[in-house]
């Protein structure tokens, strides 16, 4: 079967929601899948968004990209995303699947996941990893 009928089996919404929830203990890489297999269901059965912010998948998503706190050392503000290319690269595919519908863009216009995405992209960490 497609992408689509595969997303929406709660099997693999739990999934999904676990390594997101707890991206720091499964690590980057597979984060990176996760939200590879995401934004590439999306892209290709866009019904499947309405699916994916009602499921609670989004809003895992949303949390996980605006997960942080302040960095007692440097005294800014530290993402939970662990600094691993492919899923830096990967969240802003995501954000715009997320935003095919109509109604998914409203959903990513209320979650505002864009200045913790900067946070992301201009942290010494992500920018310049080691």
């Amino acid at each position: 079967s497609n992408g689509g009928a595969q997303l929406r089996k709660p099997e693999l919404t739990f999934v999904i929601t676990e390594v997101m929830n707890h991206v720091e203990s499964y690590g980057g890489v597979l984060a990176a899948l996760a939200c590879s297999l995401l934004s590439d269901v999306m892209n290709s059965d866009p019904h499947v968004v309405y699916h994916v912010h009602k499921s609670g998948i989004a809003e895992t998503f949303f949390k996980m990209v605006k997960g942080g706190k302040i960095d007692t050392t440097d005294k800014i503000w530290l993402s939970t995303i662990p600094p691993v290319p492919e899923l830096i690269m990967a969240l802003p595919n995501v954000i715009a699947a997320l935003a095919l519908t109509s109604e998914g863009a409203l959903k990513v216009k209320e979650a505002n996941p864009f200045p913790a995405l900067m946070k992301i992209l201009f942290h010494p960490k992500y920018a310049m990893p080691r």
